[in-house]
C-alpha cells in the first residue's frame, strides 16, 4: 500500500510539474508586443482647451507617419482631442487603421489589453507629456518623469512580453 501511494504521488507531482513548465514554457514562446508611444506634436497656445496643431506641429505628425511607412500598424490609440488625432491622423490614413480613442485616465487598462491583445503585433499610443511617459513606466517598471511642456519629439519603442517587463528602446524625430 505504501508502494502504490508512492507512484501515485511520484506520478501527481511529475503531472503537475510539466503541467507548469508548460505554462511558462507558453508565457516565454508568447511573441511580444511592440507599442510605440508619442506625445502629440507641437500644439497652438492660447487656442482654448482643444487645440489644434501648428504648422511645425503638423510637420512632425507628417515626419511620424514618414518613420512608421514601412512598420505594419495593427493598431492606433488617441486621446480624444484633436491635436492627438492630428499627431497620428496620417499614420492611420497610410496604413488603413482607425484611431481609436482611450481616456488618458486609464493608461493602465490601456497597456494590459494591448499587451494581452496584440501579441506579436505593433501598436502606436498618442498621448500627453504627463501620460506617455507614465504609459512606458507602466509597461516598463521603470520610472520616467512627465516631459516639459516644450519636449515634444519622444519616441518611445517598448517591446515586452509580460506586463511590467518591457524593454524600452527611446529615440526622437
Amino acid at each position: 500500500m505504501k508502494t502504490l501511494f508512492s507512484i501515485f504521488t511520484l506520478v501527481f507531482f511529475m503531472t503537475v510539474g510539466c503541467t507548469t513548465a508548460q505554462e511558462k514554457s507558453n508565457l516565454v514562446t508568447k511573441e511580444p508586443v511592440t507599442v510605440i508611444i508619442v506625445r502629440h506634436a507641437e500644439k497652438m497656445l492660447d487656442a482654448g482647451d482643444n487645440p489644434a496643431l501648428t504648422e511645425i506641429g503638423q510637420e512632425r505628425a507628417v515626419k511620424l507617419a514618414e518613420m512608421l511607412r514601412n512598420v505594419e500598424i495593427s493598431a492606433i490609440y488617441s486621446t480624444p482631442y484633436l491635436r492627438n488625432t492630428m499627431t497620428v491622423e496620417e499614420v492611420a490614413t497610410n496604413q488603413n487603421v482607425a484611431i481609436q480613442e482611450y481616456d488618458p485616465k486609464k493608461g493602465d487598462d490601456l497597456m494590459k489589453s494591448i499587451v494581452a491583445e496584440y501579441s506579436g503585433k505593433t501598436v502606436l499610443v498618442c498621448g500627453h507629456s504627463n501620460s506617455s511617459p507614465m504609459l512606458v513606466n507602466t509597461l516598463t517598471g521603470l520610472g520616467l518623469e512627465k516631459l516639459d511642456e516644450s519636449d515634444y519629439g519622444n519616441f518611445y519603442v517598448v517591446t515586452t512580453s509580460e506586463f511590467g517587463k518591457g524593454e524600452l528602446l527611446h529615440l526622437t524625430y
